[in-house]
């Protein structure tokens, strides 16, 4: 029987045991900023680890299509929201917030603010926000460097990670 190298990587990623995943914060600036050297660990695990290197390609592939891109990542995000939360995205490009009503509903406001430094290249853009499974949260336009909507289903909201994406309609320049 012949062993070929795919063979015999495959096993040896098999033996090789990936150690704790890298955090969120690691995999965003990673995929933002590139690698700083070849001997950081997050890489080693990468290469061990199926479900993180899906996670990298996917913000490696959102920033890269994207204009506007930015995430936010909530810290304490696991709980029921039942008062209103606003959290600013990593490269602060936006605040999100999230507003729910008072009377006990699973209904929210969703609001998102430019920051001023990036308005003016922003305006007019169309914002989508999406929680952690990929739930779109928000599509709207940019009106005076804001951009708000109705949410439902706040049970279900998954806000420890938040994909903001903005893009310019057709013939926009």
């Amino acid at each position: 029987m012949r062993t070929t190298l795919k063979d015999a990587l495959a096993a040896w990623r098999e033996g090789q045991e990936p150690g704790p995943h890298p955090s969120s914060d690691e995999l965003y600036a990673l995929a933002s900023d590139g690698v700083a050297g070849a001997t950081d660990p997050v890489l080693a695990h990468l290469t061990r680890c199926g479900q993180c290197n899906r996670e990298l390609r996917e913000l490696v592939d959102a920033v890269e299509n994207a204009v506007g891109f930015d995430m936010a990542l909530a810290k304490a995000a696991e709980a029921r929201i039942t008062i209103p939360m606003s959290m600013s995205t990593a490269c602060g490009k936006y605040e999100i917030a999230i507003y729910p009503r008072t009377d006990g509903s699973d209904e929210a406001l969703i609001t998102v603010e430019v920051t001023p430094g990036f308005r003016e290249a922003l305006e007019g853009s169309v914002v989508t926000v999406s929680d952690r499974t990929g739930r779109e949260l928000l599509s709207a336009t940019i009106v005076l460097g804001r951009a708000a909507g109705h949410l439902r289903g706040l049970a279900s909201l998954d806000c420890t990670r938040l994909m903001v994406r903005s893009t310019r309609p057709a013939g926009q320049a």
